[in-house]
């Protein structure tokens, strides 16, 4: 058990990893800055209506 779940964490780990390297690389950055303005958009509307 504690083997497999060793393994499960070194894989996630390294799917982490490779999330973060694309990130650096700016591969990410455009979907995640897009999903941050609509979230902000959103949050100034609701604090409007408040």
């Amino acid at each position: 058990v504690l083997k497999e779940n060793g393994n499960k964490e070194l894989r996630l780990l390294k799917e982490n990893i490779s999330y973060q390297n694309q990130a650096s690389r700016g591969e990410n950055l455009p979907v995640y800055t897009v999903l941050r303005s609509n979230h902000s958009e959103k949050s100034d509307i609701s604090s409007d209506v408040a």
